[in-house]
């Protein structure tokens, strides 16, 4: 019966993907880094850090976008524990004195129940993604089961995330649509659109790349390997020129699987782990307008350490660790989530579970003034 099963999906899954794939074009770039804002040189004041205190008993996995007058949109959830029925999207705004206002809540259950035609059990990771004037919000739901029953939903908004359009279901998975969730930066492309990275963790656990175009509407879903096809999640992508990325993602062990496209995300293929410790913890990855690579990413188990690396030379295999946010034992501090705004580098995270912090990493990565000739693009 099982060996049925897993036949039809599979069926479906290649319906699914031939279908779509059909909507693919050869010609698809990664967004040009002269026009990204990390490129601008303008790292002028900004708040070194700021902590955002819900009034919620717990709240986890933030995500910013930089808004065009320079101030921070911030969003995550938060209730009584994780995946309570409680739980709540939240939403504040940060200025450049690392003053937060207006924290609200701008989603529950029950208001995406009534938006979908669906019944909403519980709220999970949110990501916010900045489209030009418009803000992109994407969020997880669950109607059955835990996690693996998960599925995506999303709304926008056009003035600065003070209303949002009607949320819509999401249908990025052929098995059921379940089991999708997101965690991770949006990857703009050249003509508009973007990939959003997310993963599945049901009838297995990978990374996937969804490929919106510039109205955003889905156009197809690729899988993202890892070394030894073993279970990874949580996929952070970053280009390192225009049909080049890599993508690092959460493993079971204590090492970070790596994948890498050459096609813009066309494809990807499987690459050795990074020589990094990082106990089935989730990382934030970008590169410095320097052209280095920087992770930041928990080396101990418990999620009480959450440093930064950096790759400092030719080989991409050898990093330094260059900053240490947290260190406290028993403490955690997860999730890390990086944004860029007016040239300067901002990093979010899970503050022991009660609050956002938010870090401005520039002054950090300034110091570090080696340059790293092997990241550079390889593509044809």
């Amino acid at each position: 019966m099982h060996n049925v099963l897993y036949k039809v999906l599979a069926l479906c899954a290649v319906l699914f993907l031939g279908a779509s794939r059909a909507d693919w074009r050869s010609d698809v770039f990664f967004a040009d880094e002269s026009s990204n804002e990390r490129r601008v040189d303008n790292s002028g004041d900004s708040f070194d850090e700021v902590l955002i205190t819900p009034p919620t008993d717990q709240c986890h996995c933030s995500s910013i976008a930089p808004l065009p007058d320079g101030k921070l949109f911030v969003v995550w959830y938060g209730g009584t524990r994780e995946g309570a029925k409680d739980a709540r999207i939240y939403a504040a705004t940060v200025d450049k004195s690392g003053t937060a206002s207006d924290v609200r809540p701008i989603l529950d259950a029950s208001t995406l129940g009534r938006h979908t035609n669906r019944y909403v059990r519980k709220l999970g990771n949110p990501v916010v993604y900045r489209q030009g004037s418009r803000l992109w919000l994407f969020v997880v739901s669950v109607s059955l089961g835990g996690w693996s029953g998960s599925s995506l939903n999303y709304a926008y908004s056009d003035d600065c995330g003070e209303s949002w359009s009607t949320f819509r279901h999401l249908r990025t998975n052929p098995s059921f649509n379940m089991g999708t969730l997101v965690r991770c930066p949006v990857v703009p492309l050249q003509d508009g659109g973007f990939v959003l990275p997310a993963y599945c963790e049901f009838l297995g656990k990978f990374g996937v790349g969804v490929r919106f175009d510039s109205d955003g509407r889905m156009v197809d879903r690729v899988k993202i390997p890892v070394e030894g096809n073993r279970a990874a999640i949580q996929p952070c992508c970053v280009p390192l020129g225009a049909r080049r990325a890599l993508a690092f993602l959460r493993t079971p062990g204590r090492k970070i699987g790596v994948g890498e496209t050459l096609d813009a995300g066309l494809s990807w293929q499987a690459r050795p782990d990074l020589p990094l410790d990082n106990p089935d913890s989730s990382v934030a990855a970008f590169k410095t307008i320097r052209n280095q690579l920087a992770i930041a990413g928990n080396p101990k188990e418990g999620r009480g350490r959450l440093v930064v690396w950096i790759n400092d030379s030719s080989d991409d295999k050898l990093w330094k660790e260059i900053a240490v946010l947290e260190d406290s034992d028993g403490d955690e501090f997860s999730y890390p989530f990086i944004c860029e705004s007016d040239g300067n580098v901002y990093v979010s995270y899970t503050y022991k579970r009660r609050g956002v912090k938010i870090v401005n990493l520039t002054k950090k990565l300034d110091s570090t003034e080696a340059r790293v000739d092997g990241l550079k693009d390889r593509t044809n």
